[in-house]
Formats: structure tokens, sequence, C-alpha cells
């Protein structure tokens, strides 16, 4: 990757584009007086040439587009457009110029999948998305260097087929005390975890398009509204009015989403475990998402659960039956368990925290557990908590039906870490840039389908509501969560007291 970033440097790819953003900013105040002045000087050839009649179209299309209220912003577009063109172009030279620098395009190519594995991104946008990046999807970009370095199709796609697997690994996992953001584990090929983890980001981006739209549609409506009344003052507090209502409706919109289909990703997993046969469900069995670590971690696809799946209570034993990882643990080896600190958010929700031991002793690890029982909006933390209850209920006095033998069979959860990132990044510039560059267009697109000339108002209204969403993420603190056993609580207590007569004394 550094023999791509010589190459900009090399080509001063960097100036070149600063100017090139400039040129379509400025686009609309400089094209209309340079339109005019580029007929006047190819009118007199085109007379020559005995074609006058043209002239007669082009000054009159010329007015009218003038004469529209939305000139400037197509413009603006079409500036931009040639500014992610160039953009483009630039980083296809610079691949072929780390290609020719390091003489080793499949190194180039792993790189660059590793890179998108590493950051959780796609190598694959979707048609709308990728139209607005400044850069080529990975997959385009990877296709570009094997055409160009004579690569055998065949080769690439088993880099591609590795790469899907290794996004789609399991394995093994463990946590650690630390803060580390990438581990590896044994890896797996699967075609029905492949097809799902596809579905699943399929599904995903369809939710992110659904909430943008909440972020755009109401204040385009209000504008639409607004303009329509005759009176200034009145406009002025419909325009207030639609602000606060955006932002209500994202922020219920966005926790909806976080509770919903519940329902259907427990038949969904009903069925898989159902079908190969590596589970018989319980009616007590409960539907969890499983997170390796001491603080909430941004997983990807299932956001804030690694893995999901189903819990199951037994006589002195607890069991996890997940789409990833399978394992179990005597109460013996459970030191402690604690509601702890949730995903941020304006609602946020508590996870369980599970502090264990392995079979030796030796090691103590932490993970945590978030309920996916169908629920509703109002009583969205009611799940959470019974399973709380249920969990020290357990730990406290076990109940259920002798462990059966495939629960016996499970190991305990071994060492190993999944890829993830510090929920602090979802505010960060560079997902925000992303998401920007979606809102942005879509703010604008429906403006214009509506015919709704106040088109600041709307996309004003799409950042705030988007500012508001972020709050939470940028006062984010992330610390570790460590549930404590009584033995241990007993014991601080007590030093505690002990200070405090010492204190006095």
């Amino acid at each position: 990757m550094a023999g791509h970033e010589l190459t900009h440097l090399e080509h001063r790819h960097p100036t070149k584009l600063l100017f090139a953003f400039l040129a379509a900013i400025l686009l609309p105040a400089w094209f209309s007086p340079a339109a005019y002045l580029l007929i006047g000087l190819v009118s007199p050839i085109l007379i020559r040439l005995g074609v006058p009649r043209s002239l007669n179209h082009i000054y009159p299309a010329l007015a009218r587009f003038g004469s529209w209220s939305q000139h400037d912003l197509v413009l603006l577009l079409a500036g931009l457009a040639g500014f992610y063109f160039l953009s483009r172009r630039f980083e296809h030279a610079a691949d072929a110029g780390a290609v020719a620098l390091a003489g080793d395009p499949e190194a180039k190519i792993s790189a660059l999948l590793k890179l998108n594995r590493l950051n959780l991104m796609p190598i694959q946008w979707d048609k709308v998305t990728g139209s607005w990046l400044t850069h080529p999807s990975t997959l385009h970009r990877v296709q570009r260097i094997a055409a160009e370095s004579g690569m055998p199709a065949e080769r690439l796609r088993q880099i591609l087929d590795r790469h899907t697997i290794e996004q789609t690994q399991q394995g093994g996992i463990g946590v650690s005390t630390r803060s580390e953001q990438h581990y590896q584990f044994p890896p797996v090929a699967d075609p029905d975890r492949i097809s799902s983890t596809a579905q699943r980001f399929w599904n995903s981006q369809r939710k992110l398009w659904a909430l943008l739209s909440l972020n755009v549609v109401p204040p385009a409506l209000v504008a639409l509204l607004a303009t329509s009344l005759p009176r200034h003052n009145l406009r002025l507090l419909v325009y207030i009015a639609g602000l606060l209502i955006t932002v209500t409706i994202c922020q219920l919109a966005a926790f909806w989403s976080s509770i919903s289909g519940r329902r259907t990703v427990k038949h969904r997993l009903s069925e898989e475990f159902s079908r190969t046969g590596r589970l018989s469900l319980n009616p007590d069995d409960v539907v969890v998402g499983f997170a390796p670590g001491s603080s909430p971690r941004f997983f990807g696809f299932n956001h804030y659960d690694w893995d999901i799946g189903f819990l199951r209570f037994a006589r002195g034993r607890l069991s996890y039956f997940g789409e990833q990882i399978q394992f179990s643990l005597s109460i013996d080896q459970i030191i402690a368990v604690g509601l702890g600190p949730g995903a941020p958010g304006w609602w946020s929700i508590p996870r369980i925290y599970v502090r264990w031991r392995d079979s030796t002793g030796t090691r103590e690890s932490v993970f945590s557990l978030n309920s996916l029982e169908p629920c509703s909006i109002s009583h969205a933390s009611s799940p959470i908590r019974s399973l709380y209850e249920c969990l020290l209920q357990w730990y406290n006095q076990p109940f259920g039906s002798d462990v059966a033998s495939e629960t016996l069979a499970l190991p305990a959860p071994s060492l190993g870490e999944v890829t993830s990132m510090s929920p602090r990044e979802i505010g960060s510039r560079r997902v925000e840039k992303l998401v920007l560059i979606r809102l942005l267009p879509l703010a604008i697109g429906i403006s214009i389908l509506l015919r709704v000339d106040a088109i600041w108002y709307v996309c004003g209204v799409a950042l705030m509501a988007r500012v508001v969403e972020l709050i939470p993420y940028w006062q984010y603190k992330e610390k570790t969560f460590v549930p404590v056993a009584q033995v241990e609580l007993h014991a601080r207590a007590q030093a505690a007291a002990h200070a405090a007569s010492l204190e006095n004394s």
C-alpha cells in the first residue's frame, strides 16, 4: 500500500484533486458567463460552416436552463461527478504504479482485500452508493489489476473465494482484557454461511437506506407545506416544527430498527439448527446475541453481537449454541454475572456480562450476552432483565433437566478473538463521510423529485438529525466492565471500612 500512496505523490494527485474540487464548487458561478462567451466565439464558425439553424436551439435552451430554479444544483452535481470521475482515474493510476513498483499484482490484490476486512467494509457497493464514492469498489480495482497484469481469471477467483471464506470464519473464541481489535481463529468453508453473510449485508444496506430516507422525507414534506403558506412567520414555525419532528422520527426509527426482526431471526435460527441437526431445541432455550470482551464492540452485520444463537440452562451447566461457536460452562467455572453497559445511544439497553475461568483455573475471561427475544419499543429492556433474572436464578439454584450428551461434549470457549471496532468509530470522520455521501444526494434527489425549492433546508435538517444521533457516540468513553463476585465485594467492603477507620483514628 506504500507504493500506492507514493504514486499519488509522484503524480501530484492531491494537488490536482484540490483544484478539481474547487472548480466543481465554483462551476455554478462561472458557467453562465463562460457558456455565453463560448457560444459567441463558436457562432461565427457555425455560420461559416452553414449550420446557423443550430443557434436557434442553443440560445433558447440555455435561457431556459438559466431561468430554472435548480440550475445551480444541477451544475454543482455535474461538477462533483467530474471530480469523482477524476478521483477514480487517479486511484486506478496509483494501483498500477504500486504494482509496477512491487512487481507483485497478487500481493496488491491481497492487501486491498485484507484492508477491507479489517475496516469491516464490503468489496462491492450497491450501484447508488458506489456512484457517489471517490474510490472505485475494491472488487472493480482488483479485477482491473488482474486484467492489466495478465492474471488468469481462475486465480483471481481463488483469491476472492479465500477472502469470502476468511470473512465468514468460525472457530474457538476467547476474551482478552486488553483492547485489541483484530484476532485470528480457524477458517472454514461453509456455502450456507457465505450466503447468509451476503444476505445480512444486503439487509443491513436496505435498513440503512430506509433510515436515511427518514432523515430526508419529513423535512422535504415540511418544506413543501411551508412554501404554500402565505405568512412568513407561520413558515418559520413550520420549519422549526419540521426539525423537531424529523429528529424525533429518526431517533424512534433507529431504536425500533435495533429491536425489530427478532421474531424472524429466532425462526431462521430454529430452522437452520433443525435442518443441520446441530441442536434439538427446548422450550426454555433463549435466543441471545454473544460478544467477546468486557466492553461493547461493533462487529458489523450483527452490530454489537458477534454471534447469535440459543442459550440453554441445564443442571449445573450453561450452554450456548451459535451460528459460529458452541460452548458449555459448568457452574464452577462461572465466577460472576452482572448487568453492564450496552451500546451507546439515547435509549441504551444494558448487556449481561459473564466472568468465567477455564477448567484449570489459571485464566479468566469475560463475554457478554444480549437477549434477542421479541419485544416492543415500550418494553425493550424487559427481555434482557428477564434473562438476567433467569441467569441469577440458575446461578444460585440450578434448575432444568439433566445435561444432554451434546451439551457435555461441548468445550469451553477457547482463546482467539474477532475483528471489531470501538463504538466511538461510528461517529468518526471516515464513517460519517460514507454516510454523508449517501445522505446528501438522497436529500437533493428527493427535493428535486418533490419540486421543493428549499433544498438547503432539507439538507440542513437531515444533517442536524444525523448530528443528534451521533452525540451519544461522541460522548461515549470506552470502559471495561468485569462482574465482581460476592466474595470480592465483601473483601472490598471490608478493605474500605478498614481504610475509613484508619483515617478516623
